[in-house]
């Protein structure tokens, strides 16, 4: 007999019985929206960012007095991607408001209006390619015009923000900084998984955003707090856990949720109604998560250089690494040399295989793999 639906799901739009322990977290970004505030929103990859602002957006209040928008800018490479997916993801978030909503949008990106055509139900769509894009610069003009004269308020939630630092051309931050400064009648949500440059953007002096927004710091949930509420969903579907099982997976994960839904989502498909799912059960669990993930690795390997490989194989196995560049560490996993591991770096950190952050006491450079299931599949 199959067992009840699994409760231990890994996408942002959870329903509100299963999205919890962040109440504090979404009524603080509410008020700060409500309050006439700009957020930014940092937290490591996969500790539920996203899933916050869903929530946010879905409470009644935020649905009735405002538009939201919310774009993913991790895979754009510059202002022209980054303008043509805030075009299009408007569009789209305005339809269900009706046809008088999306046509005054349509009316305000002059720039962008010739490439719009429309389907045998009369629904517009952005039939737009990059290098149709004649001047971003008005096109981005006529979007924030948008948004501040719309006559409802709007919200404008922006994932992996950092990405922009990366954009080609001069003062791309000091840009867009003018725009969101200038915009009077919506609100932003800036979110980002690179803490230390999301740092960098909105608390180091030297930036264009310092001091710009409200600071939302997403921590990992409280494991007594995660351990309850996993104890719950087995228990209320007729399954028995032992409590070690959950502490040792907020352990092993440390308390990134993506990552302990995953495996707890293996083990409630594997529980046996009568037993209990105890400590001896988890290795299987978690060889048996990976396999679902081994040709995306295997690919993934098969593309990355032969250096930088050397090098994530050598950072996964020693888990978190200081002193990278040191002979000792070259030594230790057979590396080339002390310049191969520079270069090497350089490359991972920009395809984002790894993350550096400081040691608050030494302020020393700390490595290591941003995705945890890679890492462990690597240490098979």
């Amino acid at each position: 007999m199959p067992s009840p639906k699994n409760p231990f799901l890994t996408g942002s739009n959870l329903s509100p019985e299963l999205y919890f322990g962040r109440d504090n977290e979404i009524n603080r970004l509410i008020n700060e929206i409500n309050s006439g505030n700009n957020v930014s929103l940092l937290g490591p990859s996969k500790i539920g960012k996203k899933s916050l602002i869903n929530s946010a957006f879905a409470n009644r209040e935020i649905g009735r007095n405002y538009y939201t928008f919310f774009i993913d800018i991790r895979t754009t490479r510059t202002m022209g991607e980054f303008v043509l997916l805030l075009s299009k993801t408007i569009l789209e978030a305005l339809k269900p408001f009706g046809k008088n909503v999306y046509e005054e949008y349509i009316n305000s990106i002059v720039s962008l209006k010739s490439y719009i055509i429309y389907d045998s139900r009369d629904i517009p769509y952005l039939n737009l390619s990059l290098d149709k894009i004649d001047n971003e610069g008005i096109t981005l003009d006529e979007i924030f015009n948008f948004l501040d004269e719309t006559g409802k308020p709007c919200i404008v939630a922006i994932d992996e923000f950092q990405q922009i630092s990366n954009y080609p051309g001069k003062n791309i931050l000091n840009t867009i900084r003018t725009y969101v400064q200038h915009c009077k009648s919506a609100r932003f949500i800036f979110s980002g998984s690179r803490v230390s440059e999301m740092e960098k953007i909105f608390v180091k002096q030297a930036s264009p955003f310092y001091q710009s927004t409200s600071v939302i710091t997403l921590e990992a949930i409280p494991a007594n707090i995660y351990s309850a509420f996993a104890f719950r969903q087995f228990t209320e579907n007729g399954f028995e856990i032992s409590a070690d099982v959950i502490f040792a997976i907020f352990e092993k994960f440390e308390g990134v949720t993506w990552y302990m839904q995953k495996v707890l989502n293996t083990i409630y498909n594997n529980a046996i109604k009568g037993t209990i799912c105890t400590l001896e059960m988890l290795p299987d669990a978690i060889a048996e998560t990976l396999d679902c993930y081994d040709y995306t690795y295997s690919d993934l390997m098969l593309r990355i250089p032969e250096k930088q490989k050397e090098l994530l194989v050598a950072i996964s196995k020693e888990g978190k690494v200081n002193g990278i560049t040191s002979g000792s560490f070259v030594k230790k996993y057979n590396l080339p040399s002390q310049s191969s591991v520079q270069a090497a770096l350089k490359g991972l950190l920009e395809k984002d295989y790894i993350i550096r952050t400081t040691n608050p006491d030494t302020k020393a450079s700390i490595y290591f793999l941003t995705d945890k299931f890679l890492e462990l599949w690597l240490n098979k």
